[in-house]
């Protein structure tokens, strides 16, 4: 993420905006932004983008090539633009650690409507970058204030979002390369050198650095450091099927969300509600099968409203799997590869959660963890009724252990 002074703001769990004052605001801009659509960023976008008000910052990239890193890197699928009338009007950059989103710029044009239409269309970008945040399950979409301008923290409290800390940096870029200690440091620690890694920046080109640095496993790369297979460190990102076309411009205003699922020795079943959707042609309502995916998309006049799921928890038979139209509900049969097994949830979630969480217990933080510790651990990643019974599950290991005190 990029540093700079001011309140940072953020939505919890990468959320959108909450509450009445951001239910006000959205309604007051919806007129505005209705002739607006948007994209998903690409390289080529950066110089049109060079006209739009960004609050008198100074832009983060400034030639395509280091734009287009970002866009395959870092800020893969954060990145958005807002067009109108075939005329780029926004735009928003932002990058992922892995754990947090981070937006790094924000710029937008109102054109003849003005401040509103202005704010609007950063209101729209950031939305768009918040529902991307969470299908990459990422804690948090982050921003300071100063992003947007000298009133960015308006735009951000208008969405609901919360003003956490403040963030302290250091510069930490070697002038004329150059180490701060100077040639006698370096001379005087030659003899106890750290081994050689891959991670370390030493002797090595910055711009190639920070290039390699975006391709590099860190957790892998230190686990086979120390003399571990890095194979039993559990993917962080989440692969995600490819739909192809069908996939592209779902809005985000169109995402069906209610739906249901059961399963059999043979399948799975999903239920999707859609009022009326027998009343659809069946040429417009289409299913989309993957190994570890399914995608639906229903056309009703002009707008495509889609479920998709692009992370199953396990494989399916693309072959043999179907979907039937039903009195206002469309029914998804998958058909299980590993016929028999059963699956902890729709998605992977849950089991690449209990890989990452047995990597942390052997290799990781957890290792050699407290009970308390472990049970902190596991609250902290569990939902409402998982976190009621672990917290009496805490509450009688800090009882067992007063009565031992006592007795001794």
């Amino acid at each position: 993420g990029v540093e700079e002074e001011g309140e940072p703001m953020e939505v919890g769990g990468a959320g959108a905006a909450t509450g009445s004052s951001a239910a006000a605001a959205v309604e007051e801009d919806r007129a505005a932004e209705s002739t607006v659509e948007y994209r998903l960023a690409q390289a080529g976008d950066l110089a049109e983008a060079s006209r739009l008000s960004s609050g008198g910052r100074a832009p983060v990239f400034t030639d395509e090539a280091s734009f287009a890193r970002q866009l395959a890197g870092p800020g893969a699928g954060l990145c958005w633009t807002a067009v109108a009338g075939g005329a780029l009007c926004g735009l928003v950059i932002c990058g992922s650690d892995g754990v947090f989103g981070h937006v790094l710029q924000l710029a937008a044009a109102g054109g003849a409507a003005g401040a509103a239409r202005e704010a609007a269309i950063c209101r729209g970008l950031l939305e768009r970058c918040a529902e991307a945040c969470r299908e990459k399950r990422l804690r948090a979409l982050r921003a300071d204030g100063v992003v947007a301008g000298n009133s960015g923290g308006e735009l951000f409290e208008g969405l609901g979002w919360q003003a956490s800390h403040f963030v302290y940096s250091t510069p930490v870029a070697e002038p004329n390369g150059a180490s701060a200690g100077g040639a006698a440091t370096t001379s005087s620690s030659s003899s106890s050198k750290p081994p050689a890694s891959s991670l370390r920046k030493e002797g090595k080109d910055t711009g190639k650095y920070y290039e390699d640095w975006q391709k590099v496993d860190v957790e892998r790369t230190l686990v086979e450091e120390e003399g571990v297979d890095p194979s039993v460190v559990p993917e962080r990102v989440v692969p995600k099927e490819d739909f192809g076309e069908l996939d592209n411009d779902l809005d985000v205003s169109t995402k069906i969300t209610k739906y249901s699922w059961d399963q059999s020795k043979l399948s799975v079943s999903l239920y999707i509600p859609f009022d009326g959707v027998q009343s659809i042609a069946e040429s417009d309502v289409q299913c989309v099968f993957r190994r570890r995916g399914v995608l639906l998309v229903i056309r009703k006049g002009t707008k495509r409203h889609w479920y998709k799921v692009p992370n199953l928890c396990q494989d399916i038979d693309i072959e043999a799997s179907s979907r039937k139209i039903k009195a206002d509900q469309v029914a998804i049969k998958l058909r299980k590869v590993a016929q028999g097994s059963v699956w902890s949830d729709l998605t992977d979630e849950k089991d690449r959660y209990q890989r990452q969480r047995q990597y942390r217990l052997e290799h990781g933080d957890l290792r050699g963890a407290t009970t308390e510790q472990l049970l902190a651990d596991m609250y902290e990643n569990a939902n409402d009724d998982e976190r009621a019974g672990l917290r009496d599950a805490m509450r009688v290991n800090r009882q067992k252990r007063e009565e031992e005190g006592k007795v001794r």
